[in-house]
Parts: C-alpha cells; structure tokens; sequence
C-alpha cells in the first residue's frame, strides 16, 4: 500500500513540474520581433517619416518616381537614396496586418525640384 501511494505522490510532483516548466517556458518565450509592440499607427509615422527624408534634391534631375509597394501613391525621392529602409519597413506593415486605406492618385508629371524637395508638377 506505501509503494502505491508513493506512486501517486511522485506521479502528481512529475505532473506538477511539467505544467510549471511549460508555464515558466509559454511567459518566458523569446521575442524575435523587437518592434512587436509597435502600433501600425507608430509604423506609418516612421514610414512617412522615413518618405519625407528621402525627398530632397538640388536640381530636377536629382528626383526619380518610387511607388512604394502599394503602401501609398507613386513618391518622389532623390535617385541617390537607398530605399531598401523604406521597402522593409513597408513589408513588416503590411505583413503585421496593418492596413492601406484606399487612395486616388495624383497622375505622374514631370518632378521638379522645389525648395530643395521634389514636387509633381503638372502643367
């Protein structure tokens, strides 16, 4: 009879000690996304920002078309930038389930550059 409640005594501890483990393990688990907690809101004001950065220029032929994977209408930024900051940042958005409000573009003209940015100008 003492053998058998020894069983059950040590059974329960064994079940007791994995429930912890996978408790401690499910709390403890590893965030590989370190902007995880980044709202979309906080997303789309980086992108833009990240968007506003890019668009400078001196002269007109500095200003290149950049449509920037269906997150918003064409852009124009200078030729020089590196839009791959830009093209990731857009992915982790989309693929984090924010979401792209429908939009109507503008059409494409000729870029000039502005005041140091470069403009759509339509004539």
């Amino acid at each position: 009879m003492v053998s058998k409640n020894i069983k059950i005594i040590v059974g329960t501890i064994f079940i007791l000690l994995i429930a912890a483990l996978f408790i401690f393990i499910t709390l403890n688990k590893p965030q590989f996304d370190d902007n995880s907690a980044e709202t979309c809101s906080e997303k789309k004001l980086s992108i833009n920002a990240e968007l506003s950065r890019a668009n400078y220029c001196i002269i007109d032929s500095d200003c290149i078309f950049f449509q920037p994977n269906g997150y918003s209408c064409w852009q124009y930024i200078n030729k020089k930038y590196n839009t791959t900051l830009i093209l990731n940042q857009i992915q982790k958005y989309l693929l984090s389930g924010c979401t792209v409000p429908a939009y109507k573009c503008q059409r494409v003209c000729q870029p000039q550059c502005i005041n140091g940015k470069c403009e759509n100008v339509c004539q």
